[in-house]
């Protein structure tokens, strides 16, 4: 037998694109089956090529979130964006001050937050980082993100002082007799795993007690986040994301909603 619900959503899918007859060249293809996809939450949306490849036409249709049946039951994740997890400075300084001790991994744990703070790092991109990459002291690394684009990315004063600390003493021990030219090494003297970057930053995250999801994208976030808080222009923190188009890069400025309202505040003849 057939949802009802779902009869009920496609009755009001087809409804709206006849009465938006400007938008029907923008509007793809509604499928009976394929009604609910349009509407599914983030997770699963990227699961399925369809809503994926047609959700931006979607975007530019106003008339699905104003439907109670769609608002009930789903959330118009498609229409406003979430915005991505950040920690304050303060938090990201605990968490980076819960790296401490003498040993060769704290050593080496102090250099991996470092730089994914400094330098904003998708994990992949900073497990796959190799010594030829340091630049220090020109101040920036090099580094290949996604389909093999590379970047140039400045570090702070605080990531080189912490890399530098970890070439010297922790990566020669690390390493032993071995020849892996990965930066990030783990105690057999290989490449440090992705998954184990996740697990050590999630680890320091729980021993500084930071409240809210910790992990390496989360990182990555504070480091745009807070570039843009502190007066960064947008165009240079895609640069320096990686970031092949500047909307995705626009999702932060959704975070920063207190410096936009003190822009307006400064700057409209009447507010």
């Amino acid at each position: 037998m057939a949802d009802p619900r779902q009869a009920k959503m496609k009755e009001i899918v087809n409804a709206k694109v006849k009465f938006r007859e400007p938008f029907r060249p923008f509007a793809p293809v509604i499928i009976e089956e394929r009604v609910e996809d349009y509407f599914a939450p983030p997770g699963l949306v990227r699961s399925i090529g369809f809503a994926k490849d047609n959700r931006r036409q979607f975007i530019n249709m106003p008339v699905w979130w104003a439907e109670p049946e769609f608002q009930a039951k789903y959330p118009c994740h498609l229409l406003f964006p979430q915005c991505p997890d950040t920690l304050t400075p303060a938090a990201v300084e605990q968490l980076l001050a819960a790296a401490t001790g003498e040993g060769r991994f704290a050593c080496r744990d102090r250099a991996l937050l470092e730089l994914l703070y400094a330098c904003g790092l998708r994990v992949s991109e900073a497990a796959d980082l190799r010594i030829e990459d340091l630049h220090l002291d020109e101040g920036f690394i090099r580094c290949t993100g996604k389909g093999g684009k590379q970047r140039v990315v400045p570090l702070g004063s605080a990531a080189e002082a912490a890399l530098r600390l970890y070439l010297a003493e922790a990566r020669p021990a690390l390493a032993g007799e071995g020849n892996d030219e990965h930066l990030f090494l783990s105690r057999f003297g290989k490449r440090l795993s992705r998954q184990m970057i996740w697990r050590l930053v999630g680890r320091y995250g729980r021993a500084a007690m930071v409240s809210g999801p910790v992990h390496p994208h989360v990182m990555r976030h504070c480091f745009a986040s807070h570039l843009l808080a502190n007066g960064a222009q947008l165009r240079a923190i895609q640069e320096m994301l990686g970031h092949s188009d500047i909307g995705t890069t626009q999702i932060y400025t959704h975070v920063d909603a207190g410096r936009l309202l003190g822009v307006h505040r400064r700057y409209h003849p009447r507010a």
